[in-house]
């Protein structure tokens, strides 16, 4: 069962990232939703640092998203609470499952 769920949240961490339709043509739903991806300020972060965006406009291929341009700061002021969340959820399912058992 947990191979099956990890696969699934992969996968949407992946669709929610920006990686394969930017954040800007994503649907309102969508969007919102990809707020709270870990993966997106992640890629952003890592993007910004390795100046991804000037790169690819080096070669003639156009920027690629607005969240390559976020300042590291800023990008790690929405990762590290996001992080937490994450892991403070995570906390409470292992706790909850402790006690059921």
């Amino acid at each position: 069962q947990s191979t099956t769920l990890v696969s699934v949240l992969l996968i949407l961490q992946l669709v929610l990232s920006g990686a394969f339709v930017k954040p800007e043509q994503m649907g309102p739903v969508i969007g919102a939703l990809s707020i709270f991806s870990v993966s997106r300020w992640s890629f952003a972060g890592t993007s910004q640092l390795l100046n991804i965006n000037n790169r690819f406009m080096g070669l003639g291929m156009g920027w690629i998203t607005g969240d390559f341009y976020l300042t590291t700061p800023l990008v790690w002021s929405v990762l590290a609470p996001l992080l937490g969340l994450h892991l403070a959820l995570v906390y409470l399912a292992l706790r909850w499952r402790e006690g059921r058992t």
